[in-house]
């Protein structure tokens, strides 16, 4: 039984641009700039959860 407290420390591109509701391109430009930071792990780079929610934040204010 997963605890739902747990939050992921990485995940895929697409739950990455479900979450923030963009696209691919826009994905991209965010990764390129900083705004999301990402984490290679087995050959695919893969965003990291926590940058997700700061760039939000940082949005909303």
């Amino acid at each position: 039984m997963k605890n739902p407290e747990l939050k992921p420390l990485l995940v895929t591109t697409a739950e990455a641009r479900r979450l923030l509701g963009i696209g691919q391109t826009t994905y991209w430009k965010l990764v390129k700039s900083g705004k999301i930071q990402t984490a290679e792990v087995a050959g695919r780079r893969l965003p990291v959860y926590a940058s997700i929610e700061e760039y939000v934040q940082k949005s909303a204010a």
